[in-house]
């Protein structure tokens, strides 16, 4: 990321284009990249909450390594179904409101690990969060294409950045989680998730207005 930034503009009689960094400088100034940029990185904060919590959950609860791999084998799948159908109706749902109803559902899944829940529940809880994930993440990466396009920037260096944040969420997040974990116990950590999901949601809320105050 660091040698890409540094790249120099390109001016001459054949091409010309800006560097990446100030292609990047142009393209937060949409609050649709903003709004990417914050979406995603709280997904990969609580998809990597998720993955390390709970395996270490479900296998004190006794289950079976065998078992544990079938959960998150059905989250996937779920995840994938989701993915699917959110593909061939992206084009006629509102996104913004779809990803501000994934971050809800997500807080909601967070705050009931947080406060306990029998094995089954639990497990069930594990696989919808999975649901809930799909459009938050798969969204983001549409809202930013769309936030480049009004500024002009380069999808490349938008989509680029993004994946660098979502990188950095999905990095630090299982430190964070683990530490608050270790220290306080798991309801902690999984409320901590449901916290950063309503900031997620208000942010999002507040980009739709404004984008609806701008279209008016």
């Amino acid at each position: 990321a660091a040698w890409a930034l540094l790249e120099p503009e390109v001016r001459d009689a054949r091409e010309s284009r800006p560097s990446p960094l100030r292609e990047l400088q142009a393209g937060v100034r949409s609050a649709k990249v903003r709004a990417s940029f914050a979406a995603i990185l709280f997904v990969a904060g609580a998809a990597a909450t998720v993955q390390l919590l709970a395996p270490l959950h479900l296998a004190d609860e006794g289950m079976s390594d065998a078992n544990v791999g079938w959960v998150f084998t059905a989250a996937a799948v779920a995840a994938l179904a989701t993915t699917l159908v959110l593909t061939r109706v992206a084009g006629r749902i509102d996104r913004i409101g779809t990803m501000i109803g994934a971050a809800v559902a997500i807080g909601l899944g967070h705050a009931l690990l947080a406060a306990g829940l029998p094995l089954p529940g639990y497990v069930a809880d594990t696989v919808l969060l999975a649901v809930a994930t799909a459009p938050l993440f798969i969204l983001s990466y549409m809202l930013c294409a769309d936030g480049a396009d009004e500024t002009g920037t380069g999808a490349g260096a938008a989509m680029g950045a993004l994946n660098t944040v979502w990188a950095a969420g999905a990095l630090a997040a299982p430190f964070a989680a683990g530490a608050l974990a270790g220290a306080a116990g798991d309801p902690l950590a999984f409320a901590g998730v449901a916290g950063a999901a309503a900031l997620t949601a208000v942010g999002l809320a507040r980009t739709r207005r404004a984008e609806a105050a701008a279209a008016s």
